[in-house]
């Protein structure tokens, strides 16, 4: 969300008429992009600290306070409170300089980058800083105008009446369909305040965020028919809608997945009217973008198994696994974890897998390991673990159950063909992998890729489970 807005707006400090004013006197070239560059390289202290001398021999230098203003920002993102503290600073101090139109462009710009933070303990601080800033905009412009009034809207909703906000976006949002209809505003600021309703109301109005939206992406689809489009537009494109495909995912990831497509479509399209070596460049983010359409068409199907019957373990060799559950996986709840002897994020995983099967053993819970036979064998003296060719079934699962309890863990051991075609079956796009069915023999959740959130879900799906 942020992003889009910052595009849309970020001033340009090369921008000839901040020069008019710029301090004569000699003084540490500091600028914009070796900002950026410390970032990256994470060494901002030392630049803060070369700023802040910069800015203590030429206080009023707009350059300065432009690039006093970036790092505020940062901070505001990634040090809370001192990213607040610098920028109330820096605000108070802008406010005592004279007026000019340089210094209100940047007090506007700066105002409104901050405030796109969305922290109920500032709203209030932070409409105060807008309302202040109101009177500096200059006559016409509307985008300004705009979006800091979405601002405005959005922070109320932090502190206000949910219901009585939710009314006056509605009615500033049809304005602003107007407006964008007569080409008097951008498609981006259209979109930025669509997204901006939905970060306020998705829980409570999802059907009409997704209409705002919706009404967004038309709008987005028909402006790229144009027969010129800037690289500038199609990148702000690019990133709302990424951005909403990103933060549906979870709830609609049939939507995201539509949104996902319709972006490579349109960019298919603009790509014909874009200079060649703009074209190179726009085809790597469509490649980018098949990828993430096959990742969430694999989520997809993965959601789509939770609530049928688990797949039998065909030609499966198992090892402390009760016969019953061999022949079906029913009556007992049932983890699978599929993994590798040879992966190391499955072998991190092990010890957690082991604190859940610990603690629901006792309660019925079956854990086996999944994995295919690639040759594992185990060396007891140097506690290493090899792939080797032709090895016994026999002796690989002795293997496992040696490379597992080495690892923490207790779990029971299956191992299927190479060429086994469970895999396909249960969707495992790739290791680790857990899948919970319950005593009823039905999947009830598949979480790839494990990190702690995924496992608290297993947990909590396994205590409902227990205690039905």
């Amino acid at each position: 969300m942020s992003l889009i807005v910052w595009i849309t707006l970020t001033i340009n400090f090369n921008d000839p008429s901040y020069g008019q004013e710029q301090s004569s006197e000699n003084k540490i070239p500091l600028t914009n992009e070796e900002f950026q560059k410390r970032v990256k390289s994470k060494q901002i202290g030392p630049f803060i600290t070369e700023l802040d001398l910069a800015l203590a021999k030429s206080p009023n230098d707009i350059s300065l306070l432009g690039i006093e203003l970036q790092v505020s920002q940062h901070l505001l993102i990634h040090q809370r409170d001192t990213g607040v503290e610098r920028i109330r600073n820096w605000i108070q101090k802008l406010n005592q300089l004279p007026r000019s139109a340089a210094i209100d462009k940047l007090l506007v710009a700066g105002v409104f980058n901050a405030t796109i933070v969305q922290d109920p303990k500032l709203a209030k601080e932070f409409i105060g800083w807008i309302d202040s800033v109101t009177s500096r905009i200059p006559p016409g412009e509307n985008i300004t105008q705009t979006n800091l009034q979405g601002n405005r809207l959005s922070l109320q909703g932090l502190t206000e009446n949910r219901d009585q906000v939710e009314v006056q976006f509605n009615q500033f949002f049809t304005g602003l369909e107007r407006l964008v209809a007569d080409q008097k505003l951008p498609v981006a600021v259209m979109a930025s305040q669509a997204m901006r309703y939905k970060s306020l109301f998705w829980a409570t109005h999802r059907d009409e965020s997704l209409k705002k939206i919706m009404l967004a992406r038309r709008a987005y689809a028909n402006f790229l028919k144009q027969p010129v489009v800037s690289p500038t537009d199609v990148l702000v494109y690019i990133q709302f809608m990424t951005t909403l495909a990103s933060e549906i995912s979870k709830d609609l990831p049939k939507e995201s997945y539509q949104v996902l497509n319709e972006l490579k479509e349109q960019l298919q399209f603009v790509q014909t009217k874009l200079p060649q070596e703009q074209s190179k460049g726009l085809q790597a983010t469509i490649s980018n973008i098949e990828q993430g359409l096959k990742q969430l068409a694999m989520a997809i199907r993965q959601l789509d198994l939770i609530g049928t019957k688990a797949p039998p373990l065909i030609e499966a060799k198992y090892k402390d696994v009760p016969t019953d559950v061999q022949k079906q996986l029913e009556g007992k709840i049932v983890l699978l974890a599929f993994w590798a002897a040879w992966s190391q994020p499955c072998l991190k995983s092990l010890d957690r897998i082991e604190q859940t099967r610990k603690e629901f053993q006792d309660q019925g819970l079956l854990v086996i390991g999944v994995t295919k036979s690639y040759g594992m064998v185990w060396d007891k003296s140097s506690k290493t673990a090899t792939r080797q060719s032709d090895v016994p079934i026999d002796s690989e699962l002795d293997s496992l159950v040696s490379i597992a309890q080495h690892h923490g863990s207790q779990l029971s051991i299956a191992i299927l063909p190479e060429a086994s075609a469970v895999y396909d079956a249960y969707e495992v796009s790739g290791i680790p992998q857990l899948v919970l069915i319950g005593s009823d023999g039905l999947i009830k959740l598949i979480k790839p890729g494990l990190n702690e959130n995924q496992f608290k879900a297993i947990d909590d799906e396994i205590r409902k489970l227990v205690n039905q």
